[in-house]
């Protein structure tokens, strides 16, 4: 009498799971159709004449003194050595795109950044970077 019963809630079992998948079927359709008209509905935004905007200037100014992660790379670029960013980000508690910005920002400010590429096979650093001398002034 249980294998009756197991065989009956294993039928019933999979009539519910097709049942589930036709329905969730359905609730896909319907919300590609909403989402659909919804993008029907929206309509373009206007922006200016493209000659208008390249006449205006950048909001952008560059840095001109060095923030806390940027003193950071500082120390540690200047340890005498090659380093690499991840080891960096590492050192310092930084992510390597706050690591990469700042190393850009200090060129930008004149610190001399020794960059020497390596080898890139595999999982392999591509670029290190060393600090040399204090600033150029140029």
């Amino acid at each position: 009498m249980e294998k009756e019963d197991t065989a009956e809630f294993e039928q019933n079992l999979i009539h519910v799971k097709a049942s589930l998948l036709g329905l969730w079927g359905t609730v896909n359709e319907m919300q590609a159709k909403i989402m659909g008209e919804r993008l029907r509905d929206v309509q373009p935004v206007k922006t200016d004449n493209p000659a208008k905007i390249a006449g205006k200037k950048s909001q952008y100014k560059p840095r001109m003194k060095p923030n806390p992660t940027d003193e950071l790379v500082i120390r540690e670029l200047s340890r005498g050595g090659y380093i690499a960013i991840p080891t960096i980000a590492g050192t310092i508690g930084r992510t390597r795109t706050s690591v990469y910005n700042s190393i850009y920002n200090l060129q930008r400010m004149g610190y001399s950044i020794n960059t020497k590429q390596v080898s890139g096979i595999g999982r392999r650093y591509r670029k290190i970077f060393k600090l040399e001398g204090k600033r150029n002034h140029a």
